[in-house]
């Protein structure tokens, strides 16, 4: 059981240290009141895609996160976020808390609470460049678009994004830096097929590795605008696949209470580093 905790919890982060084809998304009743009259154009996309991020302070959220590859594990949870500041996931099983991953602006945490062993690394470290934010992670898992240079608040797009037709399908946009980091590449897929531009792919190129991909689905209307239900991650570590999609709940979403993480650094467990990680996934 202990693989299969620590997998799991740790999945999402290996994805995220690290930092793909089209896939279509159901239609919201509530696309309308932002889609343009005339249809998205290269020239008002991205106006229409900010438009559809509203401001927000916290959330609270049911989660499911689900492995897939190397191993099939499913395990369902509560999430908190409060923005730019801080995400916690409380995952649990028969009622009883077993696993948990907290970030801040300073540091990552994964904890088996059954087992009592835990990862803890710097958010520098775990996302491999300096100036990646918590603000950048918490749009990454709900499928908004984001520029790394940017800082707290609203991406100034025009200043730090650049906008092409995308060549394969007359459909959808690339959306890219202009000033693209030395540790990664990354661009954003957007779709319009429905009307309105939203986030249907993110991919991350490390330097000498792997893409990692992020496909997004279950676009919705939210009290804070657009967000995505779900974001399929896949990724190769050291050789072995890895496939993990997170889930929300946007129906029992609680935005902007003044929710905070209740989250408090365990004491007495066994710590684990990037070689255990690895270690864990060659034994799959």
């Amino acid at each position: 059981m202990k693989v299969t905790i620590i997998s799991i919890s740790i999945a999402l982060l290996t994805l995220l240290s690290t930092g793909c084809s089209s896939q279509r998304k159901p239609v919201s009743q509530h696309q309308g009141a932002y889609a343009p009259q005339g249809g998205i154009t290269i020239h008002n996309a991205i106006g229409v895609l900010d438009a559809t991020y509203s401001p927000w302070s916290d959330v609270e959220m049911p989660v499911r996160l689900q492995l897939s590859s190397p191993k099939s594990v499913s395990i369902s949870g509560k999430a908190v976020m409060v923005r730019d500041k801080e995400i916690y996931l409380s995952f649990r099983m028969l009622g009883f808390e077993v696993a948990s991953v907290y970030m801040n602006t300073d540091s990552v945490y994964a904890a088996d609470k059954y087992h009592k062993v835990m990862f803890a690394e710097s958010l520098t470290a775990v996302t491999g460049k300096p100036g990646v934010t918590i603000g950048n992670i918490q749009d990454m898992l709900t499928g908004r678009a984001f520029s790394i240079d940017s800082k707290k608040g609203k991406t100034d797009w025009e200043r730090h994004m650049t906008l092409k037709q995308n060549p394969s399908d007359p459909n959808s946009f690339i959306l890219t830096p202009k000033r693209m980091p030395r540790e990664f590449d990354y661009c954003f897929i957007l779709d319009v097929t429905d009307g309105i531009p939203a986030v249907d792919m993110l991919s991350v190129t490390p330097n000498g590795r792997e893409a990692i991909c992020c496909k997004y689905s279950g676009l919705k209307s939210t009290p804070c605008g657009m967000i995505m239900q779900q974001g399929a991650f896949s990724a190769e570590i050291n050789d072995t696949p890895v496939n993990a999609t997170i889930k929300w709940d946007l129906g029992g979403a609680k935005w902007n209470t003044g929710k905070k993480a209740p989250w408090r650094q365990p004491k007495g467990y066994t710590r684990l580093d990037r070689q255990n990680i690895i270690e864990i996934f060659k034994s799959l």
